[in-house]
């Protein structure tokens, strides 16, 4: 090897015969020969480049222009240019002013390389900085077993740049975008790429670039030698930089297939010209898989017959552009039919990011929500077991909510109706169950509520895709929380003779008469349930004269009774029609099967605040105090029996009735007894009359309660009372033993059982034991009049005549 004092001054003073003409110049070793992994390069006969690498390139350099300069390759041990290896030497003639670069490249070796084209020298034009501020580029192929190079662009311009550039070319000088460029490489006139490489240039604006084509294809063909790649030359030499193999930007992307058109069942799936799923089934899902990020896709359905992306069906496709390293979640959904299906919403791809494949924290299971129910379109989520909250509000279709971090729990999700006026359906979602636990899942609300107006497509049902792909799995359904509920229709209002009870849109009872309930259905828990009650006839709930919204806990039993005035004249009083509610509610007798529960009602709008006692069994027991238009009493538990209720409003006797229970087979029932009627129908267009009429558990018409005489109780000392006249005009004489201190009621009652004369204590005229009553202003007819007095009654007929 020469002394290191022999300098590239010194080379170029011997050499120059005019040091003013002068060109810059880059030397590059890109000769992959192992046998001159390094050398020494001689330059006319100094030392230019003391121990020059394989892939290094020597920095652009001021060199005598317009004269002969001979370079030669020696082994890195020369000692001068007589060690020259033969053949390794290249004559050259620079033009004044000029930029060059030379390269070594080829095979020096006898054997062990195929192809072996022989080592060379390689000038070409320089490129040691951009002029216009960009990335000065050449492209030297010195890859010697490597095919022709078309090279395109595809980070900026998405253009060719290079075409047929063979083995010892060079590309003409360019200026490229300082930005992040990839090279894609084919071997000519090929239209598939055969590799890509990443530049980023960013940094590099104003300067120039040399790209070597370098190593081999096959290194077990070429002696085991370094594997192809492009390495880059900078200006200020050093070894060349490795351009890394371009790792496209991808996605992540799941597919669900959530359409209930029945015309779509069964689809494939392209994702630009290439098969993305085949055979996709409605409620199946792809797994997640990388896909191009930062370019245009196309996403397309295809029937499940298809031969290729020609074959898609028009108008089911989408143009979507992902970002690099997202995760996505997309879904088709939506009516792609002509008919058949209502409402029929168009079929449509809809995304959502970030998506995830697991939970963000163990244990957890985190759940992404869609809505893709047509009929459905908007929804709440509703958890009444572990968090009992509302988890989604107002989730539309067609959209995803985001995500909800679950812990391993068992809950039961509602699907509910944006108003909450009714629960779609109830699903049990039970992380451990569906082995999902530490996963991110998405479920989705879809198939149809009514399948009868969608072609008979799948039922509603939320079913959960896993990252895994495949079919989804259905939540299995959960119970609905109900509520037991009787109306009795009340209201004695002529023009509400029949009328349509609605629950929400639903008519629950049709053409209910007065005087008549429904049996005991099955409500909705916990929800608002807007109850309507609309003339006979109605078509819709919006017909309804009347809305009461309800809330019911779940396994609570109600009674409702519609009671009031509608009309707008003709009642006196005219108290406004409205449903009266009672809570703990019975169906059945709670004090024992030997027992009836009775539950009493005050439904007449004209009849006082009463009291009621019992007067055959308990000998004028007072069962109930102060019960007002439109409340409801306690239940009373006596045992099945038969008994004898007064009415009584601030001492007058309004009526008395008989209550065989055991008579009516109330054994062991709960029943309503409801106050109906008018107590003056006169003044009420002449509406039903005043009576106790009895609701069971079965529903159906009332049971009016008959007139109690009292012939069946003990007159006792009342035994003796003497009536005259008999019949009577205007006053009646009424004779009765002497009664003591005992008190005395009185009470006159029509054929119907209602009291028209009534009377206690003190009297209208008593003198001693005889009362006189004042007959003025009553009907012709029978009446009964009965009297008592403590423990005992009597009953006896009288004829009113004129």
């Amino acid at each position: 090897m020469c002394t290191r004092t022999t300098l590239l001054a010194a080379a170029i003073a011997a050499a120059a015969a005019a040091p003013a003409q002068v060109a810059r110049l880059q030397v590059v070793h890109n000769s992959a020969d192992t046998t001159v992994a390094t050398v020494d390069v001689y330059m006319n006969d100094s030392l230019l480049i003391d121990g020059l690498g394989f892939r290094t390139a020597w920095g652009y350099q001021d060199v005598p222009a317009g004269m002969d300069l001979r370079f030669a390759i020696a082994p890195d041990s020369s000692t001068s240019v007589a060690d020259t290896i033969p053949g390794l030497t290249t004559t050259i003639n620079l033009l004044d002013s000029g930029t060059y670069l030379l390269a070594a490249q080829g095979i020096r070796s006898a054997m062990g390389y195929n192809p072996a084209p022989p080592f060379m020298w390689v000038l070409t034009a320089g490129m040691e900085v951009d002029t216009l501020g960009q990335l000065g580029f050449t492209l030297h192929h010195g890859a010697t077993d490597a095919p022709g190079l078309d090279v395109y662009e595809r980070g900026v311009l998405n253009a060719g740049i290079i075409n047929g550039q063979g083995y010892g070319q060079a590309s003409v000088p360019m200026s490229l975008p300082a930005a992040d460029l990839v090279l894609e490489l084919h071997a000519a006139g090929d239209p598939d790429a055969w590799m890509s490489y990443s530049l980023a240039a960013q940094n590099l604006a104003g300067q120039g670039v040399a790209v070597f084509a370098s190593g081999f294809t096959d290194p077990a063909q070429n002696s085991g030698g370094p594997a192809f790649g492009l390495w880059m030359a900078l200006p200020t030499g050093g070894p060349l930089v490795a351009l890394q193999p371009f790792q496209a930007p991808t996605a992540r992307l799941q597919a669900i297939h959530a359409s209930a058109d029945t015309a779509l069942d069964v689809v494939d799936l392209y994702l630009n010209d290439e098969l993305l799923a085949d055979d996709l089934a409605f409620r199946h899902a792809t797994a997640f898989a990388d896909v191009p990020a930062g370019v245009a896709l196309r996403l397309a359905l295809a029937p499940a017959t298809s031969t290729g992306v020609a074959d898609t069906i028009p108008g089911l496709s989408t143009l979507l552009q992902l970002d690099s390293a997202g995760t996505y979640v997309l879904a088709a959904h939506g009516i792609a039919s002509g008919n058949g299906f209502n409402p029929a919403p168009p079929f449509s791809f809809g995304s959502f990011d970030p998506a995830r494949e697991a939970a963000l924290s163990a244990g957890h299971t985190d759940v992404l929500w869609m809505n893709a129910c047509t009929d459905l379109p908007v929804l709440d989520l509703m958890e009444v077991g572990a968090l009992d909250s509302l988890l989604m509000d107002d989730l539309t279709y067609p959209g995803f909510a985001g995500y909800l971090e679950l812990p391993a729990d068992s809950f039961t999700v509602q699907v509910r109706t944006a108003d909450n006026s009714a629960v779609v359906g109830a699903y049990q979602l039970i992380p451990a169950a569906l082995d999902v636990v530490d996963s991110a899942i998405t479920v989705v609300a879809c198939g149809f509520r009514d399948p009868a107006q969608n072609s008979n497509g799948p039922a509603f049902g939320l079913w959960a895709a896993l990252p895994a792909g495949g079919p989804l799995l259905e939540l299995p359904a959960a119970p609905v929380p109900m509520a037991r509920v009787q109306i009795i229709h009340n209201s004695a209002d002529a023009a509400l003779a029949t009328v349509d009870l609605w629950k929400n849109d639903i008519m629950l009872a049709d053409d209910l008469p007065f005087r008549q309930a429904t049996p005991f259905l099955d409500l909705q828990a916990g929800v608002d349930i807007d109850l309507g009650v609309a003339p006979a006839g109605s078509t819709s709930a919006a017909d309804a004269f009347h809305h009461t919204v309800m809330t019911f806990a779940g396994g609570s039993t109600h009674v409702l009774m519609a009671a009031g005035i509608e009309s707008s004249s003709g009642y006196d009083p005219a108290v406004p029609f409205g449903l009266h509610h009672h809570a703990n509610a019975r169906e059945t007798a709670t004090s024992g099967a030997s027992n009836t529960d009775i539950l009493v009602a005050h439904g007449g709008t004209d009849v006082p605040t009463v009291n009621i006692n019992e007067v055959l069994a308990f000998g004028g027991v007072t069962l109930v105090t102060g019960l007002s238009y439109g409340e409801f009493t306690g239940y009373l538990e006596p045992p099945t029996a038969g008994y004898a209720f007064d009415v009584v409003a601030a001492g007058d006797l309004l009526g008395s009735f008989q209550a065989p229970l055991a008579t009516m087979g109330w054994q062991g029932e709960a029943i309503t007894v409801v106050v109906s009627g008018f107590r003056d129908p006169a003044q009420n267009s002449n509406g039903p009359a005043f009576g106790l009429w009895v609701a069971d558990a079965d529903g159906g018409p009332l049971v009016e309660l008959p007139v109690y005489t009292g012939v069946e109780e003990q007159a006792g000392p009342l035994a003796g009372t003497v009536l005259w006249p008999n019949p009577a005009a205007d006053r009646l004489n009424i004779r009765i033993p002497d009664l003591g201190p005992r008190s005395l009621q009185l009470a006159l009652l029509d054929a119907s059982g209602r009291a028209v004369r009534s009377w206690s204590g003190a009297g209208p005229a008593r003198q001693a034991d005889q009362l006189t009553l004042d007959l003025a202003g009553l009907a012709p007819g029978t009446y009964v009049i009965r009297l008592r007095s403590d423990h005992y009654s009597v009953a006896l007929p009288v004829g009113v005549a004129r």
